[in-house]
């Protein structure tokens, strides 16, 4: 028992068991403390380190951003340093290429001659060798050359470096050059010699693309207009009219670019006449009789900038300078006096001829020591005699003397000479002068577009129609078969009509033109013998022969003038172009000389301005608006719209008949231009009865296949200058868009059925282009909301914004969702997907036109179709306008008016501005978001009401200072403030200023139809209680002026005095003055208002009258009744009213 005790285990005691668990505890917690602080310890050492790193990272981050935006500014400044040095690079290097072919440009190179063959004196050898080679007859037997050298290089063997040689007399240069290529091929010494111009580098390969381009031309028929004709012409007077056409109508004949006309005879009024038809610029010098005078006229389509014009007062010159295909050029026209005039050409003319191409017409002796010193001077030379050294011809035979004379010369520098194609002497049956005319390659190649268009003159020739009839049914009898789709029949038949025209016009032109042409040969046949031999028999079947064509031209002209003056009678008092452009006095051409690209580097090639040209016009009418049709459709379901009938929907969707195709080509209105295809309005309306079944089956088979043909997806641009804008600058031009009279047809239909619908769409808010709504209604609104603000002192504003490219912006995507929404009908919306499906525009520019590119945004300009459309498109953001919770409009008679629409042009009328003009902002930027719709807040204005505007300037606050105060003038205290009232007396004070001057000089006035007998400056000085008598009262236009006049006098401090103005005929106040014996007589004399009867302040006696004004002494009665009334019945008032209170 006790060995059992011994070996149970001891139980410990509770005590002992706590003291064991908190020792335990303890350790435990011990250990797990020490353990956790080393952990921490470790982990906050770990910490610091990352925070360090971090620290460091981003301070190595923001170095790196602070070095990389400096690199980017830099890279960005280095970038615009490198394109100013590459466009001075191209500067400079057309600068050198230009000056190394100056130097160049009068030398000859010879290649093949051996070395050696020159011997030691190269000069002397070539001078009497090159007549001998090319057979070339000199006076010397030997041409002057300056100097003469082989090229750089080392001499090898069968190898002969070439000669280079400058010839001293540019006439001498082109006779070696064209002896040269008239006797080819050259043989010397057994070697094949070729002597050729010294051109530069550049100057081979400019001139290498060039004739590329012209055989490009050649095998596609295509003519070159590169050469820029001159003529000059001594006119011998245009005062007549009909001469006047006569001179323009053959100028146009001849394709003159630059006409130099002497003897006009004509003063500036007249002068100004020469700017008609082609002409598109004419300067002149005038003399002041009938003698004398000359002009310069220039193409509409020459690109030339004028920088400054010199003119004579005794009009024998006028001397132009500027720009002309990049290159500097001047150009004068001079009517020489008769007899040597030392004086004549004075040194002050000298640096207008400092340019690089001065072109010279001159009347006037070749033989004169004055004229040849001044050519000297300036190196010009006679353009005829350089091209025709040994030639002989004039331009003037004197019937007194009987001798032949060439004084009608052309003179250019030698850098012109280099680019003459030719220059010649010809005759002309309108003057005893003979024409000089010279032609001139442009430094670059121009190509210039040709477009057709009908002459709807034709439609009236019953010949004419009974031709196209015919051409018409022969092509419908052959082509109309079930294998050509309707698409493919109506493009080919308006192509084979437009050959078929083309070819009618152009003999009808040869068979009216043969007449002409024969008596100009005959006469220039005669002209020739007559030279020769001077016989007077030659001479009078000359003199026939002119008179002859002189008849022929003369009935033309006649006739040229009765159509315009028929033209104008018909037209020129009704709304049209005619009347548009007599209005407005628009002559300008629409040239443009220069263009800045994107870049803000100037272009002068015609083709460079419409490549840029184009390519604004591409990113015009690019798409801008992305994937948004989440954000539209929502935007629309919140806006409530209009919804009509199912007949009025089902008239919308009907199939096209023949019979609405004859109305709209009815509908059509005449003396439009035509689109691309050049078929004009009139062409369709005449034949109708043909031209509208293949329409209809056109139209038709293109709803079929969901796209138009091509010609009736294509557009011309052309581009008119706004006013008062930078013709260097793209958007400064207003497209005017043309398009085919064939689409047009097809939007008209669609117009006509859509015009009826639409005022039940859109609200009376929008009056343009919908029927039965008028702009009159928003002007009247206007008025009535500014009246009624003006009464109740309503803080109100009317604000205007104006779209930016509003038209040419809009989404197609947006239209088309829009005009889903309003539920027009899947036909109608088809036939508006089909005409805005792949549509093409070119730009035109200076004749230029570019190639197609694609439309993808914007409403086509010219089709009818395009106001309707962008009526609705803009009707969603109007009426979410009108819905919107805070816009708060102004309410009038119990109707709140918000907006007014006129087309794109909207007007908010507002109150709370605040509150608004914000959510206005909101809603307009979500429309914008998917519409293309944009706001041009340049062009956008706010006008407060009454007087919000002095409210404005203390944010409505109580004012400090007076509005009078701020209405002061600067150097009074205040700060110019406009007053309204002021200005408001002003327009009235000048029909004040038009009373007093028409009672003055006894003139009538519109205004006085009211108020018989009296005059109305009698009226604007009575007092009140004579108007109210008087019932001026019931002409508001009058008694408006006058209580206006009252409120000034007022203003003024002088309500109750009398005027030194008042009259005294016809003055109710004055009864004697209503006879009309006495006081007519005093009016005519100078006695018209009291302030006549006064002299130094104080009222003359009848003495003095009689002495300043022979009065007649039986008057002496009305002097007494004249003094009695300004004694009682006036209080006048001599002090002055200072003019700073006016």
């Amino acid at each position: 028992m006790l060995k059992m005790l011994q070996l149970s285990p001891v139980s410990p005691t509770p005590v002992d068991a706590d003291a064991l668990a908190a020792e335990i505890s303890k350790t435990v917690v011990d250990k797990i403390s020490t353990m956790m602080e080393n952990k921490f310890d470790e982990l906050s050492l770990s910490l610091k380190n990352i925070s360090a790193q971090l620290e460091l990272n981003s301070q190595r981050i923001s170095d790196a951003e602070n070095r990389i935006s400096t690199a980017e500014d830099s890279l960005s400044g280095m970038e615009t340093r490198l394109a100013d040095m590459e466009t001075k690079v191209n500067i400079l290097t057309e600068k050198c290429l230009d000056l190394e072919g100056r130097s160049r440009r009068d030398n000859i190179v010879i290649l093949n001659l051996k070395e050696g063959t020159e011997g030691r004196e190269p000069v002397k050898f070539l001078e009497g060798w090159l007549p001998t080679l090319l057979s070339i007859q000199t006076k010397k037997g030997k041409i002057k050359i300056d100097r003469a050298h082989r090229s750089i290089g080392f001499s090898r063997p069968n190898h002969s470096r070439a000669m280079i040689i400058k010839v001293h007399n540019p006439v001498d240069k082109i006779r070696i050059l064209t002896a040269a290529k008239d006797n080819a091929p050259l043989t010397y010494d057994g070697q094949i010699i070729h002597i050729r111009q010294d051109l530069a580098t550049g100057v081979k390969e400019m001139r290498r693309a060039f004739n590329g381009v012209c055989q490009k031309l050649i095998q596609k028929n295509m003519p070159d207009m590169t050469d820029l004709k001159i003529i000059s012409l001594n006119v011998k007077g245009l005062n007549n009219v009909v001469k006047r056409q006569k001179i323009l109508s053959f100028l146009k004949k001849e394709k003159t670019q630059i006409a130099l006309l002497s003897e006009t005879h004509l003063n500036d009024l007249e002068h100004s006449k020469l700017k008609r038809s082609w002409v598109g610029q004419v300067f002149y010098s005038s003399y002041n009789t009938k003698s004398r005078g000359v002009a310069i006229l220039i193409h509409r389509n020459l690109p030339l900038t004028i920088e400054k014009v010199i003119k004579d007062k005794e009009g024998r010159y006028i001397l132009i300078s500027g720009l002309l295909f990049r290159e500097s050029i001047s150009i004068g026209c001079v009517y020489g006096p008769n007899s040597e005039d030392v004086y004549f050409f004075p040194q002050s003319l000298n640096p207008c001829f400092s340019h690089s191409f001065p072109i010279f017409g001159r009347d006037l002796s070749p033989k004169s020591i004055r004229l040849i010193e001044f050519c000297s001077d300036l190196e010009i030379f006679d353009s005829w005699r350089v091209a025709h050294p040994t030639d002989r011809d004039f331009t003037f035979f004197s019937c007194p003397h009987q001798s032949f004379s060439r004084i009608d010369l052309l003179l250019s520098s030698r850098m012109v000479l280099d680019r003459m194609e030719e220059c010649s002497i010809s005759s002309c049956p309108l003057s005893d002068h003979s024409v000089v005319s010279i032609n001139i390659h442009p430094p670059y190649f121009e190509l210039h577009s040709r477009r057709w268009r009908m002459n709807p003159y034709l439609l009236s020739n019953p010949v004419f129609i009974e031709y196209i009839t015919k051409e018409w049914n022969v092509f419908m009898t052959i082509n109309k078969t079930e294998e050509v789709s309707p698409s493919l029949l109506w493009e080919t038949a308006k192509a084979y009509l437009r050959g078929s025209i083309i070819s009618y016009t152009t003999a009808q032109k040869k068979a009216s033109m043969k007449e002409q042409l024969d008596l100009e040969y005959i006469i220039q046949k005669i002209e020739v013998q007559f030279k020769i031999s001077r016989s007077k028999t030659i001479l009078k079947k000359l003199e026939a022969a002119r008179s002859a064509l002189n008849q022929l031209l003369t009935k033309r002209a006649k006739a040229a003038i009765f159509f315009a003056k028929h033209k104008l009678y018909e037209s020129g008092n009704k709304p049209g172009c005619l009347l548009a452009k007599l209005a407005k006095g628009r002559t300008d051409t629409n040239v443009i000389p220069s263009l800045f690209d994107n870049k803000h580097v100037k272009h002068y090639k015609t083709t460079d301005i419409n490549r840029i040209m184009k390519q604004f016009y591409i990113h015009l009418y690019s798409s801008e608006c992305g994937n948004t049709d989440g954000k539209m459709w929502e935007f629309l379901e919140k806006v409530p719209v209009a919804s009509f009938s199912e007949r009025h929907r089902k008239k919308l969707n009907n199939p096209v008949t023949e019979e609405e195709v004859r109305l709209a080509i009815n509908s059509l209105k005449g003396g439009k231009t035509p689109g691309p295809d050049g078929f004009c309005p009139e062409f369709y309306k005449k034949l109708s009865h043909l031209l509208a079944g293949p329409l209809t089956d056109m139209f038709l088979d293109s709803f079929k296949n969901e796209q138009l043909p091509s010609t009736l997806r294509q557009a011309n641009i052309l581009l008119i200058l706004k006013k008062n804008k930078s013709p260097d600058r793209c958007e400064s031009y207003r497209p005017i868009s043309l398009i085919n009279v064939d689409a047009k047809l097809l939007s008209k239909l669609l117009v006509r059925r859509l015009e009826g619908i639409l005022p039940l769409l859109i609200n009376p808010d929008q009056t343009g282009f919908i029927q039965n709504h008028f702009s009159s209604t928003n002007i009247r609104q206007l008025l009535n909301i500014i009246q009624y603000s003006n009464q109740t002192n309503y803080k109100a504003y009317v604000i205007s914004l104006d779209a930016e490219k509003a038209f040419d912006r809009i989404e197609w995507t947006y239209i088309f969702n829009v005009l889903e929404r309003f539920g027009l009908g899947e036909s109608f919306i088809a036939w508006i997907k089909t005409i805005y499906k792949l549509p093409e525009a070119c730009v035109i520019t200076n004749v230029v036109q570019s190639s197609a590119f694609p439309l993808q945004g914007g409403t086509r300009q010219g089709c009818p179709l395009s106001p309707l459309l962008f009526a609705l498109a803009l009707e969603p953001l109007a009426e979410a306008i009108r819905q919107h919770q805070d816009v708060h409009g102004i309410t009038v008679g119990g109707t709140n008016h918000k907006i007014a629409l006129y087309a794109d042009d909207i007007l908010l009328f507002l109150s709370k501005p605040e509150q608004s003009i914000a959510a206005i902002m909101s809603t307009i930027h979500e429309f914008s978001s998917f519409s293309g719709y944009r706001i041009n807040f340049g062009k956008s204005e706010v006008m407060p009401l009454e007087k919000a505007f002095s409210k404005f300037i203390w944010r409505g606050k109580k004012p400090r200072l007076r509005i009078g105060t701020l209405q002061l003038p600067i150097d009074r205290g205040g700060l110019g403030l406009p007053n309204l009232i002021f200005y408001n007396w002003a327009c009235h004070s000048c029909v004040l200023w038009e009373w007093l001057h028409a009672y003055l000089n006894s003139h009538s006035h519109l205004d006085s139809w009211s108020t018989l007998p009296y005059f109305l400056w009698s009226l604007a000085v009575c007092d009140k209680k004579t108007i109210l008598q008087l019932g001026i009262k019931n002409n508001p236009i009058v008694y408006n002026t006058i209580r206006v006049w009252r409120e000034m006098c007022k203003r003024l401090g002088r309500e109750d005095c009398t005027s030194f103005l008042t009259p005294l005929l016809r003055n109710k106040d004055f009864v004697p003055g209503m006879s009309r014996s006495m006081f007519d007589k005093w009016h005519k004399k100078g006695l018209r208002v009291i302030g006549d009867l006064y002299q130094n302040n104080i009222l003359m006696n009848f003495e003095q009258l009689q002495s300043n004004f022979n009065i007649p002494r039986d008057h002496f009665f009305g002097f007494l009744q004249v003094r009695n009334f300004v004694h009682s019945k006036t209080r006048l008032n001599n002090n002055n009213t200072h003019s700073s209170r006016i």
